[in-house]
């Protein structure tokens, strides 16, 4: 089997995590309990019961004290996110919106382009996986690539033959759809810090090792980290449910490709 080895880059983290005692909580109701952690300037709702159940409405702000800069906006039902989520770049721009159902991605969700209106990418997800066709978009709004999740099959919408529109297939392309930049600012936007971690300092590294078949198939994942094996799953979990990733192409066919991604994490 023909396999090439490509795109290796670092991505760097700062993990940030709200000690217990930045958090403040107060009883609202008999069922629920508003919590307000400044650290991590998230306002929720848990269960008058059990604290680690999270129940209602929730956000997250760039500044707590005065609530200024939402980020996010959602709703928890039992300790699971529920219903229209959306998230927002520190300027205050759409990132993304979607809907939650038990916990999982479910119905269309839409990408921007970072830090524009832009759309970057829109879809259905099904029990947190893409489904059916998927639409790309250039940071001027034109659509790029359909991509059935599927079939595991993609198409470059530009190269169209107008007499019987076929769609040829890709053959440049970089190696995740959105380019390098907005696959850094994913990541950082997606982050979640492992509870294990919590009130802990630390430093170091982890390295994400996988394939990508010749169905567009992300697989055989693994990392090597001096750092908390958690951290290992995290970035294993941010790659997976990330963008798109393209297998090279020799002699006019896509071939198995091996990528290695480095993040570089701190908590100091």
């Amino acid at each position: 089997m023909n396999i090439k080895t490509i795109f290796s880059f670092a991505i760097f983290v700062v993990c940030i995590l709200g000690y217990s005692q930045d958090s403040k909580m107060t009883i609202i109701s008999k069922d629920l309990k508003k919590v307000k952690n400044r650290i991590t300037g998230e306002i929720y709702y848990v269960k008058k019961n059990n604290n680690e159940i999270r129940h209602g409405p929730y956000f997250r702000y760039l500044s707590i004290k005065k609530e200024k800069g939402l980020l996010v906006k959602g709703k928890y039902s039992n300790g699971k996110k529920t219903g229209d989520w959306y998230y927002y770049t520190k300027t205050g721009l759409l990132s993304r919106r979607g809907i939650y159902y038990e916990g999982e991605k479910n119905g269309e969700w839409m990408y921007n382009h970072c830090d524009t209106e832009n759309l970057k990418s829109k879809g259905l997800f099904d029990k947190g996986k893409k489904i059916g066709q998927w639409s790309y978009y250039g940071e001027s709004n034109e659509l790029l690539y359909l991509f059935n999740h599927d079939t595991g099959t993609i198409s470059d919408i530009k190269k169209i033959d107008n007499e019987n529109k076929s769609i040829e297939p890709i053959n440049e392309i970089l190696p995740v759809i959105g380019g390098k930049d907005c696959f850094y600012k994913y990541i950082k936007g997606e982050f979640v810090c492992p509870e294990v971690l919590r009130n802990k300092k630390f430093s170091g590294r982890v390295v994400v090792y996988f394939m990508v078949n010749d169905n567009f198939e992300m697989i055989d994942f693994h990392y090597e980290t001096d750092l908390d094996d958690e951290l290992g799953h995290e970035s294993i979990k941010l790659i997976k449910n990330g963008p798109i990733w393209i297998p090279k192409i020799e002699n006019g066919k896509y071939i198995p490709t091996r990528i290695s991604v480095p993040f570089k994490y701190s908590r100091l």
